[in-house]
């Protein structure tokens, strides 16, 4: 008998498959479905924040 790996043997002997060898996997989508554009940056100049400000 020949194996599913292609291997003969007696049948006795065979192998069965295990059934985690027939999952196939499905495409996971990881996009949201609307999304808010980036924000523009903002830099701070030195002076902008004090320690009054924290």
């Amino acid at each position: 008998m020949k194996q599913w790996d292609g291997a003969y043997v007696l049948r006795r002997f065979a192998d069965q498959r295990h059934p985690q060898d027939f999952v196939r996997g499905i495409p996971d989508n990881q996009r949201v479905p609307w999304a808010s554009p980036e924000p523009t940056d903002t830099f701070l100049s030195p002076g902008d924040v004090t320690q009054s400000d924290l």
